[in-house]
């Protein structure tokens, strides 16, 4: 079929990255910091510190735990892949310095649910696929018919052919 064959010409590219949620706390100071830390170690639950000492809160989503995101792991800092390999998936780390634009600032990260990289099945990727090839017939579809009224109204367009070749690759970027 045809999404058969679009699968295994770009079978290179069907692949998910090793992924995992990114937990981070940073307090306002270095005691407070210390104290997260502390209150970590004595077994409080990471969930209910964050929402305490955390200053990286986004109240308007209701995230307050210091969730980051679903990363890419090979995205993530060295300090921060470290220290979550140190204190193992689903715990929290010791006190890291990151560096960042604004300087060096401190913190305590928790890596879990991670996903390590893998092949996407033909099965789940059928869809996707499906609608890709969906858009881009729609896409031709639609130029040959521009092309045919423009013809009607005897407009031409003209335009170089370095100009096309520059779309055409960054269409299939």
């Amino acid at each position: 079929s045809e999404i058969q064959a679009y699968y295994e010409k770009n079978i290179d590219v069907m692949v998910t990255p090793a992924h995992c949620e990114l937990y981070l706390i940073q307090c306002n100071s270095d005691e407070e910091l210390e104290t997260a830390k502390k209150r970590l170690d004595d077994g409080e639950d990471w969930d209910t510190v964050a929402s305490e000492l955390n200053i990286l809160k986004d109240e308007g989503s209701g995230i307050t735990n210091g969730f980051m995101g679903v990363l890419n792991w090979d995205e993530l800092d060295t300090p921060v892949t470290e220290a979550i390999k140190n204190a193992g998936w689903g715990k929290h780390s010791d006190i890291i310095e990151l560096v960042d634009t604004a300087g060096t600032i401190k913190v305590i990260v928790k890596g879990d649910n991670f996903v390590e990289s893998h092949k996407i099945l033909l099965e789940d990727a059928k869809e996707d696929i499906r609608q890709l090839l969906s858009d881009e017939k729609l896409s031709e579809n639609f130029q040959t018919y521009m092309s045919g009224y423009f013809e009607e109204l005897g407009i031409k367009i003209l335009v170089d052919e370095a100009t096309i070749a520059k779309n055409e690759a960054n269409t299939k970027e």
